[in-house]
């Protein structure tokens, strides 16, 4: 309706050109004379040079560019030009109005339908915008988060779907010592760990920094055993081991995910994951290394409980807290207390 009101205005004003170029002679089904589209089966007088084709020709209002504005253009007068060029400039943008209206509908129809359910499309909060409740019965221990991998031990909460009401269900329950919180795992619950660099306490162990890629492989088939000295760890433990310690044949991409029972940083190997993987292979009781760029080397007799498998959610930090014990010292190797950075 809009686009049709336009340019009526439009044909109205080159039908008193037409009129005048045609001595008074208007077309029955393409002309207007003041405004008044005249009925049709009105016999006009013929004259030379009309046709009663060129006369009833129809208004073909799909076009891009009306007959009106055509003429105008022809003309060859600028002012018509210039009007011309408006309208059809007008026409242009009204039309990219109506397809982003309809892409706007379609994207709203997809959202609502709920097409992604992976946990890889879910929308991670700011760190800062997340608040984490205080728990006057066992207070919290200040100063640090949760936010690296903890052991699997922990158990699942279905009903707490946030981080304020983990934390309030954890504070709650006097099993609960330990929480952690992130979008793809819900709420999980455990005993008392050590953090980080921690040496006194429980052997359970969180990672005191997020999750992060890794460099890693297994010298030992899956599943298989650890590697002993003189070859063993069952069948094909042999070939396993010489592919993964040839440079032509080594996975550094099999575990991407952090992996736990390789113990502490080793003091060599830790420039690259192939010195990691060369120190390793040196060693003929080691069945698994990892190697990152800011934490260093890691290799032992195995490794369990990797995490991620590329899913790049799994490599975003939880939200955790721990109740203080009064039982703990909290200290590092050199048996001093140990703090967690908070960068």
């Amino acid at each position: 309706m809009i686009y049709r009101g336009v340019f009526l205005l439009f044909d109205v004003r080159s039908s008193r050109e037409s009129k005048r170029e045609k001595s008074g002679i208007i077309g029955l089904a393409d002309d207007v004379e003041d405004g008044v589209v005249l009925p049709t089966g009105i016999a006009l007088p013929q004259i030379e040079g009309d046709t009663p084709q060129r006369r009833r020709r129809p208004r073909r209002w799909g076009g891009i560019v009306p007959s009106s504005l055509r003429r105008w253009k022809a003309s060859g007068s600028s002012r018509g030009q210039v009007v011309a060029f408006l309208a059809s400039f007008a026409t242009l943008v009204l039309v990219l109005l109506v397809l982003s209206s309809f892409a706007a509908i379609s994207s709203n129809k997809v959202d609502s339908a709920g097409t992604s359910s992976s946990p890889s499309s879910l929308i991670i909060p700011p760190r800062a915008l997340i608040e984490v409740p205080s728990c006057p019965t066992s207070p919290w221990k200040a100063d640090e988060d949760l936010r690296g991998k903890c052991p699997e031990s922990f158990r699942s909460i279905p009903d707490a779907s946030s981080v304020p009401d983990c934390a309030v269900s954890c504070c709650n329950d006097s099993e609960c010592i330990t929480w952690q919180f992130r979008l793809d795992v819900g709420c999980l619950h455990g005993k008392d760990v050590r953090l980080g660099m921690e040496k006194d306490g429980v052997p359970a162990w969180c990672s005191d920094h997020a999750p992060r890629r890794w460099h890693g492989q297994r010298l030992v088939p899956r599943g298989g055993g650890k590697a002993m000295s003189g070859g063993g760890g069952g069948a094909g433990a042999d070939d396993v081991r010489k592919r993964a310690c040839d440079e032509a044949t080594w996975n550094p991409e099999e575990e991407v995910g952090q992996c736990f029972g390789l113990g502490d940083v080793r003091t060599g190997g830790g420039g690259s994951a192939r010195e990691c993987m060369r120190a390793c292979c040196d060693d003929a009781k080691c069945g698994a290394w990892q190697w990152n760029k800011e934490l260093g080397c890691f290799y032992g007799k195995g490794m369990h409980s990797c995490q991620g498998h590329g899913d790049p959610i799994a490599f975003e930090p939880f939200v955790g807290r721990r109740k203080r014990l009064a039982s703990r010292s909290y200290v590092g190797p050199d048996g001093k207390p140990w703090q967690m950075k908070m960068t």
